[in-house]
């Protein structure tokens, strides 16, 4: 029943589903947490662990899922929320679909920061031992289903448009030197 819930209250289950990645086996092997907010090459690393945890105990496609739930209930730009969506769109008649741009954007990594962010912010605020963990979701989960992803995802964004902004420059010298003949 959960599909039937707008996508801006589907927050239980999602977060869920990111902390059991934060306590995966193969995430309590990464270190952390890391300095927040955490610079893009380890982002990307704890969110490849992530989503693999994610992927492994909830099949592939599991992790987009839980990061646009997460990302829409954390009131995220508009912007990050349409390019993370995928490059094609239902038409309007609701059966044929409909390519969206071409876009430089790595979807993939833009997800894996962003869960690598929230798994090392959970790492940074949520307690290891079972006992104490469950106190601290019993006592405050509505609470932390919420702030931990937004604050997350603020801090992320910074990182995120400066690897955007500099892939963006190096694409444009790359197509100039083709045009220039290079």
């Amino acid at each position: 029943m959960r599909w039937l819930a707008p996508r801006t209250r589907r927050i239980c289950w999602p977060f869920t589903l990111a902390l059991l990645a934060r306590f995966d086996p193969e995430m309590l092997e990464v270190v952390l947490p890391q300095p927040h907010p955490c610079p893009w090459d380890p982002l990307l690393q704890i969110g490849q662990v992530a989503e693999d945890a994610l992927a492994r105990h909830w099949g592939p496609g599991a992790a987009a899922e839980v990061m646009a739930d997460l990302l829409a209930a954390a009131d995220a730009p508009p912007s990050l929320l349409a390019a993370l969506q995928p490059d094609w769109a239902p038409g309007d008649d609701g059966i044929d679909a409909k390519r969206r741009e071409p876009s430089l954007l790595p979807v993939a990594d833009l997800r894996r920061a962003l869960l690598g962010a929230l798994a090392n912010l959970a790492a940074i605020k949520l307690p290891t031992d079972a006992p104490s963990l469950a106190r601290t979701l019993k006592e405050g989960r509505d609470k932390l289903q919420l702030e931990l992803p937004r604050e997350a995802f603020k801090a992320t964004l910074p990182v995120l448009a400066d690897y955007v902004q500099r892939g963006a420059k190096r694409a444009a010298g790359v197509a100039e030197a083709m045009l220039a003949g290079k």
